[in-house]
């Protein structure tokens, strides 16, 4: 959350696109997470209508990072989680932006 935060703060524009809780009881704990993000110049917290399982971290368009692993203390330091790192431009980035771009998409319309 730190590092998010500090990122925003030397003028890094991060979009946030949460999604409803797969699991229930989860919902505080998520309010939680986007609580902390709220109010911070360069974060955009956007809601997907859908459950948005997919784990993504994009940077400059040229660095995706796809896993398993939820920000939470759980999954990243007790789970078994697997992620995978793509660099440059190559096909596969051009398909997460395209992924990214609509599910933001369908989020802003909301």
């Amino acid at each position: 959350m730190d590092k998010i935060k500090q990122a925003a703060e030397r003028g890094v524009k991060v979009v946030v696109l949460r999604g409803q809780p797969e699991t229930a009881g989860l919902e505080k704990e998520n309010e939680r997470f986007f609580t902390m993000l709220e109010n911070t110049d360069n974060i955009t917290i956007l809601t997907s209508p859908r459950i948005f399982h997919t784990k993504l971290i994009r940077v400059d368009g040229l660095h995706s990072i796809i896993g398993s692993a939820n920000l939470s203390r759980v999954s990243l330091f007790f789970n078994e989680e697997s992620s995978y790192m793509v660099s440059g431009d190559c096909p596969i980035q051009r398909q997460i932006h395209e992924q990214l771009k609509a599910a933001i998409k369908v989020a802003r319309s909301r």
